[in-house]
This record gives structure tokens, sequence and C-alpha cells, in this order.
């Protein structure tokens, strides 16, 4: 995950005056946030930072004419789930 987030970078910042991408993924970031920060919660660390609220927020993972950073966009949100996923059923089967 830690590649591909560089990757995005990389080619966010190629495409830095494309005010269009750069929304696109500033949500991106606040929804990847989000569940990084509930991961952290299930796992009992302390939170990176406060995040905004998501609500209504339009989330998407394709950016139209991007193909190579919405490729990247992609893998990353289903390497996130995968990680939820895992945390989340590792909780669930404790006894409490």
């Amino acid at each position: 995950m830690a590649a591909e987030a560089q990757q995005m970078i990389f080619l966010t910042a190629r495409l830095r005056g494309d005010s269009r991408v750069r929304r696109i993924m500033e949500r991106y970031i606040f929804y990847t946030d989000y569940v990084l920060n509930q991961i952290q919660e299930m796992l009992h660390l302390k939170k990176e930072k406060k995040l905004k609220n998501i609500e209504g927020m339009q989330y998407q993972r394709v950016i139209e004419g991007e193909p190579r950073l919405s490729a990247l966009m992609t893998r990353y949100a289903k390497n996130l789930s995968s990680l939820y996923g895992l945390v989340a059923g590792r909780f669930a089967e404790q006894p409490k």
C-alpha cells in the first residue's frame, strides 16, 4: 500500500494544475483517512489526527482520463478494504 501511495503522489504531482483531479484526490484521501482511522480505533491505537466529516461527500476512485492514477486508487482502496475486513474479523472473533 505504501508503494501505491507513493505512485499516486507522483502522478498527482504531475497533474498539479488540474483542479478537478485535485478535488477528487482530496475527497479520496479524506475517505481513506477515515477508514484507516477506524482500523486504528479497532486496534486501540492512537488516532493520527481529527478527520473531516465525510458524510455526504462524493467518493470515487476513478478519474476520467487518468487510467494509471485510477488503477492505483482502485488497488489501494481494495487493499484498504481487505485490511479493514481482516481487522474487523479479528475483533469480531474475540470473546468479550
